[in-house]
């Protein structure tokens, strides 16, 4: 993958974050009427998580993961350094809050506190139909889609024969068919990567189609603006509809066209690469970061300047908390190698005792 499509794509995901961070801000009692039009778009921004998803997955697998325990290891330690401290920020700060203004929360959110964090934890939270909040994050519930995604594309990537069917099934009967709804977006970003080999397009056809489909994708995207929030049912995933796919379909084209020209984001590859670093800590710490300094801005400031002070102090927040979190995965990777050696050598130990008592 070349410096500016890796640019581009680091771009596209800290903006997503962003975007689900303003939509939540816009929906809530917190933003002094500040972004209300950013409301509809969080959504799209998921989807669009879903496909760079898929592509980014496909290529470290085939690039740097060469074998399924270093596949393994490395998601879940990503997913996990952030996990891990979003389910525990979200169960703290929430207790907090409530302490100023319960109101602000929905107390059926915060029920059963060990059951939510298990449920987060095992990322069966979503599974068939599950719908297990985990307290006021509720941007939370997409984690468990990219689990179950990276756990079937384990199976279908790095097994042959049976145990890739069964692996593949196993992972996807227990995900659960609200899960599977959205694979195809998925999928769609595995199939983005893995066209770039065999597609030959020229520098004039591939600018045509970026600009094209960053139009669709605009066009969807206002759409759902003009429409208001989606309406979420139970048994499907939220504010679901059947344009997420045409939206998914163009975000994959997209990103094929994008590695064919110019883009030009290099200047800014130092800063856009840093920021994409917090792309996780965005997403997952900002809605308990949110109702708790809402909770404690007094409601008598100015409207917009009450606003800017809560958005301001969340984002401050999300830095120094990402800027901790975010550097543990690496020691959790090198944690969990260390356990698979020492098991593996405590296996080997006990296969040679047996032989030697057999001698």
């Amino acid at each position: 993958m070349n410096k500016r499509l890796s640019t581009y794509l680091d771009l596209l995901r800290i903006s997503a974050a962003s975007v689900v961070l303003l939509d939540h801000y816009g929906r809530h009692q917190f933003n002094g009427e500040l972004f209300w039009r950013m409301q509809a778009l969080g959504h799209y921004a998921v989807v669009i998580f879903f496909v760079l998803s898929g592509f980014v997955i496909a290529y470290t697998a085939e690039q740097k993961e060469h074998s399924l325990e270093d596949f393994v290891i490395s998601r879940l330690a990503r997913l996990y350094s952030v996990v891990i401290p979003a389910v525990l920020l979200s169960f703290c700060v929430d207790r907090i809050g409530m302490l100023r203004d319960v109101s602000a929360y929905d107390p059926t959110d915060e029920t059963n506190p060990l059951l939510r964090m298990a449920a987060a934890l095992s990322f069966l939270s979503q599974s068939w139909f599950a719908d297990i909040r985990i307290f006021s994050d509720r941007s939370y519930w997409s984690l468990p889609y990219e689990f179950w995604y990276y756990a079937m594309f384990a199976g279908a990537f790095y097994c042959r024969g049976k145990i890739r069917l069964l692996w593949v099934a196993i992972s996807a009967a227990i995900a659960g068919p609200k899960i599977l709804l959205y694979l195809p977006l998925w999928v769609g970003g595995v199939l983005a990567y893995k066209s770039l080999p065999r597609l030959r397009i020229g520098r004039i056809a591939a600018t045509l189609i970026f600009f094209a489909t960053i139009v669709g994708l605009g066009v969807i995207a206002l759409h759902g603006v003009a429409s208001g929030q989606g309406e979420s049912i139970p048994g499907l995933p939220p504010e679901f509809s059947a344009l997420d796919y045409a939206f998914g379909a163009l975000a994959a084209v997209n990103l094929i066209s994008a590695s064919r020209l110019m883009v030009p984001v290099e200047r800014g590859a130092r800063w856009i690469k840093a920021a994409a670093g917090f792309t996780f800590s965005v997403y997952l710490y900002h809605l308990p970061l949110l109702f708790v300094i809402g909770a404690y801005i007094p409601t008598s400031l100015f409207g917009p300047l009450r606003g800017f002070l809560i958005l301001g102090l969340t984002v401050l927040c999300i830095v120094l908390l990402g800027t901790v979190t975010e550097k543990q995965k690496h020691w959790l990777k090198l944690a969990m190698i260390h356990a698979l050696r020492t098991i593996k050598s405590m296996q080997a130990a006990r296969v040679g005792e047996a032989r030697a008592v057999k001698h």
